[in-house]
């Protein structure tokens, strides 16, 4: 697992298997917030209206929600969300996780430190993934929106065509006294 919202739950996963070893991908600060802020600017309640017709995607933005708790054991209360998460979060992760159980890289390391760590052999002419950060998110978030308006269309027409059903039957003398 990675990123959110696992991260909000370290020790608890930690708990739940004891066997789990742990990758702490460093990353810039700054390069990551640029990313991460995006997000942060996206969490809106009208998202949240926008997401509710998707089922495993509505509650995303009450997950942002309780993302909140977990910035707040890191950075502490009041402190706003910046770059430094980043490194405070790092922090967190090598105080609880047993030294034995933990591999912190950079991805530019590629496979031999990850393969070494889980004791694999590293894969023969494939090369580390890398893939654009904010181009995978954009592309992500366009399709997430485009899914979301479809669905909202879809629940919009369904709901007029009822409507106009419901409005020709009264109007009709084949309204079988129903009204």
């Amino acid at each position: 697992m990675a990123d959110i919202p696992p991260v909000a739950f370290v020790e608890e996963l930690l708990e739940l298997y004891p066997k789990a070893k742990v990758v702490l991908v460093r990353r810039n600060p700054q390069r990551w917030f640029e990313s991460f802020g995006v997000i942060l600017q996206n969490h809106t309640l009208f998202t949240g209206y926008l997401l509710a017709p998707l089922p495993g995607l509505r509650w995303s933005f009450t997950m942002g929600n309780h993302l909140e708790e977990w910035w707040t054991k890191i950075l502490g209360p009041g402190v706003p969300v910046g770059p430094e998460l980043m490194d405070k979060h790092a922090e967190y992760i090598c105080k609880v996780v047993p030294k034995e159980r933990l591999l912190e890289m950079e991805l530019s390391q590629g496979w031999e430190p990850l393969c070494k760590f889980l004791g694999k052999p590293m894969p023969k002419g494939v090369p580390f993934p890398r893939l654009n950060e904010a181009k995978s998110r954009d592309a992500f978030f366009r399709m997430v929106r485009r899914k979301a308006l479809l669905a909202w269309l879809g629940i919009f027409t369904t709901a007029g065509v009822a409507g106009y059903t419901v409005w020709r039957l009264w109007l009709s003398d084949y309204n079988l006294g129903l009204w």
